[in-house]
């Protein structure tokens, strides 16, 4: 362990304090600084054994790295070859206006891949009404499934609950709640079948226009003439002449056919919208039929493309698409592929379908940049802000400080002695608590950004969190708890401030164990363990909620979890927040304060014990990204050594070690090339899968016929709203609509099921007519 290293340094540091006197050092009692460079006085020699121990510390540090390097690219390649829909879909942006379409998209990859190995490409839409009726559907299969329940746990099966119609369920008319839900369902579902529907029809209208002009223009390439296209730029120019009933410019490159050209311009306006749709397209001579077809397909989509325009249904396509593969090889060509301008049909690797934020799918290039720029600004001005509170923290382990900012405080500890020590240990806590409020804002910067899916934020939140801990909970800890401290000394004596500064940084390190101890035993470990937050969640949720059933009992209501149902670990909080403070801390005092080193050791042993036993029989893996944050990690890792160096630099100068610091100067050289030499490739070789083993593994799973029917991948990249055209609770039941009474809804539902048979459950046949039965 690279801590080892630093052994030797406590000896040194202790004997010379003992042996050599200095004003500087003479007054050190406390038994830590003893043991720290605070102990060496001022431009003694024996600071090279710092500069050595840095060497050897951070070379370990570095050869660990690619250890660590070689330990993840294979479990990494491992984890991009199983069978899960993010391994075989990509993510695509920058599609043009007339590639947004489920059928251009697929052909686009065809072009560029083999034919055979797309298996389906879904553009994203937008469907906000779409969306609010599902929404409002969902909720009512859920009060109707309670509604159940209810009906068979309190009414012994026959009595069902009732409630008001009115707002909240206060006032109005009182009415059986089964019955009523029921009804609301029908309707929702046939609401909701409607509309996805109509839109799926106008999807198969675009789809079958890009086909046409497909083959036009296989025709055309055959008989080497022009080929027949079709432009929705254009499209929408010929939509806004129809709507303004303005004549449309025939484009230069359009010919028309003499039948064409001869029409009389006294026509109806329908006959010039035609004319304005066949000016629009580029074509060669070709049959009358296939130029009547395409008059027709032009015709629909114009009617669709007015519609959507005056926002009459939901359905325009959004500039965003997921295009998945059948094969390992052609999804890792994808993800590599350029064009020749930049952001033009750009891939990047697709996000578990969990995972989406769909309301940011396919949101415009500039939207994306706006929001950056919008994050980034939000987060320096917090870093500025958030000082005020670090700092005041700092200071309460610092009472000469915390008394001069606060005089009345030093009339209370002189009463009572012991708030100081109360201040002392509190200090540490009271940091804990409000970096962890810190998780809470910087997650909400990081969904202004745009990002597309839940892994994208964590990886964002995982940078600021780093990037704070590292200047603020770090940086200004150690400096406001240092520069206060000697402020009186370096007014009365502006000659020592560099003196007394030099002494006071290496002496912080007792603070900063005291963090990581409190960190680990009480969060990382006490807490994790105790699971605190989650028994008082749970405790809280079997109070309040629905209850009747097992699943009830085990399902969320209202963001209170039950402890059967727990929350993922939060990777990007934990290692932002936590374990790069721990690193931070271990890399600046591993030569400064060797013991730190030990510290650091006992925590990550902690650390990796408790987490291990939580991730085996506690935690879900469904946010599994197969190591995204740790490539960010690794990247911040090395950051964190130049500054640690940096700093040690700078404590050696003031400390006036003519010989120690110079010698220290090539050191963050060397670690600024070795993070030159590992983005080279490996960032790179982590991030895509090689060209051999997708190979091996298409082959594998061709032969032994693993993921043929790949059901695992299929239609899950189609948006939820878009999925089901009918829902039910699962303990829905076709005889809740047996009373004479229901008859008339009783059919409603029959029709209705029938023409739904994918839903769980039977499909109830057709009764006989109520009446005439007598008669016969």
């Amino acid at each position: 362990h690279p801590a080892t290293a630093s052994v030797y340094l406590f000896p040194v540091y202790y004997w010379i304090g003992e042996h050599v006197y200095h004003p500087a050092t003479a007054s050190i009692t406390d038994p830590l600084q003893n043991i720290s460079l605070a102990n060496i006085p001022p431009g003694h020699h024996s600071a090279i054994a710092t500069t050595v121990a840095a060497y050897i510390f951070f070379a370990a540090a570095m050869y660990l790295v690619l250890q660590e390097f070689e330990w993840f690219t294979t479990y990494r390649h491992r984890f991009l070859c199983k069978a899960r829909a993010d391994n075989y879909t990509v993510y695509v942006t920058g599609i043009p206006l007339e590639l947004r379409n489920d059928a251009a998209v697929s052909s686009y990859f065809r072009e560029c891949f083999h034919s055979d190995s797309v298996l389906e490409a879904h553009v994203a839409l937008d469907i906000p009404a779409l969306e609010k009726k599902v929404a409002e559907r969902d909720a009512c299969v859920a009060k109707l499934e309670h509604a159940i329940n209810v009906r068979d746990a309190k009414g012994g099966g026959t009595v069902g609950p009732t409630h008001k119609t009115g707002p909240l369920g206060l006032w109005g008319p009182k009415v059986e709640s089964i019955e009523a839900y029921t009804e609301e369902l029908r309707k929702l579902n046939e609401e909701v079948a409607r509309a996805i529907e109509a839109i799926e029809m106008a999807q198969r209208e675009r789809d079958a226009t890009v086909a046409d002009a497909a083959a036009s223009r296989a025709d055309g390439v055959d008989t080497g003439a022009n080929c027949l296209s079709f432009d929705i730029e254009t499209t929408v120019n010929v939509v806004d002449s129809v709507t303004s009933g303005s004549e449309l410019e025939t484009p230069k490159k359009a010919t028309k056919p003499k039948e064409m050209s001869t029409a009389d311009s006294s026509n109806a306006k329908s006959k010039k919208a035609d004319v304005n749709v066949m000016s629009a397209l580029t074509f060669s001579p070709a049959s009358e039929s296939r130029l009547k077809h395409m008059e027709s397909l032009a015709e629909s989509v114009t009617s669709s493309a007015l519609e959507l325009i005056a926002g009459k249904k939901d359905g325009t396509p959004r500039d965003a698409a997921f295009v998945t593969f059948n094969n390992l090889t052609a999804t890792n060509n994808a993800l590599q592929m350029i064009e020749e301008r930049p952001f033009l049909m750009d891939t990047a690797e697709a996000a578990r379908p969990e995972d989406l934020y769909w309301g940011n799918i396919g949101l415009s290039h500039a939207r994306k940049q706006l929001g950056a720029l919008l994050g980034l600004t939000l987060s320096v001005l917090l870093m500025l802000f958030w000082t005020v509170p670090v700092g005041f923290v700092a200071t309460l382990s610092n009472l000469s400080a915390l008394t001069e900012v606060f005089p009345t405080v030093g009339h209370y500890i002189e009463a009572h002695p012991w708030l100081a020590n109360l201040f002392a240990q509190l200090a540490p806590l009271f940091l804990v608590v409000v970096v962890a409020m810190l998780p809470i804002i910087l997650k909400l910067i990081s969904q202004l950004e745009g990002h597309p899916s839940l892994t994208a934020v964590e990886a964002s939140l995982f940078a600021k969190l780093s990037w704070f801990t590292i200047i603020q909970t770090f940086f200004v800890s150690a400096i406001s708890g240092s520069v206060t401290k000697e402020i009186q000394n370096i007014l009365v004596s502006p000659v020592h401030a560099v003196d007394l500064l030099a002494m006071s940084l290496p002496s912080q390190s007792a603070y900063f164990m005291q963090i990581m101890l409190v960190q680990t035993l009480l969060g990382g470990v006490g807490i994790e363990l105790l699971r605190v937050s989650a028994v008082g969640m749970a405790a809280i949720r079997g109070f309040v909620g629905p209850s009747l059933t097992e699943k009830e009992r085990c399902t969320t209501w209202m963001g209170l979890r039950t402890l059967a149902d727990p929350l993922e670990y939060l990777y990007a909080r934990e290692l932002g927040a936590e374990v790069i403070l721990i690193f931070m801390i271990l890399f600046c005092y591993a030569a400064m304060a060797p013991l730190t080193c030990f510290v650091a050791g006992f925590c990550f042993v902690l650390l990796a014990s408790v987490l291990r036993n939580q991730f085996l029989f506690i935690y879900p893996t469904r946010n599994d990204s197969g190591g995204k944050l740790w490539v960010n990690f690794i990247q911040i890792i090395v950051v964190c050594m130049m500054i640690a160096q940096i700093a040690l630099i700078g404590v050696l100068s003031l400390k006036k070690n003519k010989i120690a610091a110079p010698l220290l100067i090539p050191l963050p050289i060397i670690t600024l090339l070795f993070s030159v030499y590992l983005k080279q490739k490996h960032y790179y070789v982590t991030t895509h899968l090689p060209t051999k083993i997708c190979v091996q593994v298409d082959k594998e799973n061709e032969a032994d016929g693993n993921v043929q029917d790949f059901q695992f991948v299929r239609e899950r990249y189609l948006q939820p709203s878009m999925r089901a055209k009918s829902s039910f609770p699962e303990n829905f039941d076709e005889k809740l609509c047996e009373s004479p009474a229901k008859e008339t809804m009783k059919r409603g539902w029959i029709e209705f099921l029938n023409r739904t048979p994918h839903r769980k459950g039977r499909v109830v046949a057709s009764p006989p007519p109520s009446s005439a039965k007598s008669s016969a």
